[in-house]
């Protein structure tokens, strides 16, 4: 969404479709004029061409969804259907990417040629991985998501989010296999920082949050290998002053050192330090630049 003026809101989804809406005489910010801004959002969002319309044709599989609830830490389940592509479009260095269309059992249509429905299912390449791994990685996104949330509620010139990572079982099959299952992003995929000590320094905002991870834990933990499109995350890795729990990519201190022997403030950290009234300090001297909130 862009370009919003008093009577007119050009409205953009996807890189291709575009087209403006008249609020007649309401301002979008007036009630009236955000109740129809967002009704215009629903409709475009409901008529947007399905790219992966041709998934439909495939077989449905009933399978088990697994979420992870922060707040009581445990694992819950519920159903859902899918339909699944058999070979992967894409793959990084552990695990393989698949197109995969799902809807749940409380889902008020059976229509799967929505966008909403697609999604991404990622499969560890070792057919034997253990299934305590799948369970551990959505803990830590979903830890590291509260982290966001806490980033946000420190006002930073940009919020930041992290996607919502589920497991789906493909229970009927033999094997039933598990995947990762995340909502569909399109855009430019960018990798930010890792969990070794690399840092992309086009933006300020990754860092900062990993940052501000840092110094909310009471350095306890560090959230990094930020990653995905814009300021909409995914497969973050954490490091924790112990070192215990969340997989082999987690450095421990050593991690933390990494990161930041090749951080340097930049403004939002600064604005940040100010507005929790927070001194921020690193292990490592870090040096304040001046730069564009980015």
């Amino acid at each position: 969404m862009s370009n919003m003026s008093d009577k007119k809101v050009e409205l953009g989804f996807g890189r291709a479709m575009k087209r403006t809406i008249s609020l007649s005489s309401e301002s979008p910010n007036s009630p009236i004029g955000r109740w129809k801004l967002f009704s215009a959002i629903a409709h475009e969002t409901a008529h947007e061409k399905d790219k992966w319309e041709y998934l439909c044709d495939l077989p449905t599989e009933r399978g088990t969804r697994w979420r992870y609830d922060m707040k009581k830490k445990i694992f819950f389940s519920d159903e859902v259907q899918v339909k699944i592509e058999k070979k992967p479009f894409a793959h990084g260095a552990m695990r393989e990417c698949f197109r995969m269309k799902k809807l749940s059992h409380f889902a008020d249509t059976t229509d799967w040629n929505v966008p909403f429905a697609n999604v991404v299912a990622k499969r560890y390449f070792k057919d034997d991985e253990d299934r305590k791994t799948y369970f551990d990685d959505v803990k830590l996104q979903m830890d590291a998501k509260y982290w966001a949330e806490e980033y946000n509620r420190a006002e930073p010139p940009k919020k930041i989010d992290i996607m919502q990572m589920m497991i789906v079982e493909l229970s009927e099959r033999e094997d039933k296999p598990l995947f990762h299952v995340e909502s569909l992003i399109e855009g430019d995929y960018i990798k930010y920082n890792s969990n070794s000590g690399y840092v992309e320094t086009c933006r300020n905002t990754p860092q900062a949050f990993s940052h501000f991870t840092f110094e909310a834990s009471g350095h306890q933990c560090i959230v990094v290998d930020v990653q995905g499109v814009g300021d909409l995350y995914t497969d973050p890795q954490i490091h924790t002053y112990d070192g215990l729990e969340y997989g082999s990519g987690n450095l421990g201190t050593k991690g933390m050192a990494l990161f930041f022997n090749t951080h340097r403030c930049n403004v939002i950290c600064e604005a940040l330090s100010t507005l929790s009234k927070r001194v921020y300090t690193c292990l490592y001297t870090c040096v304040f630049t001046c730069g564009v909130v980015n």
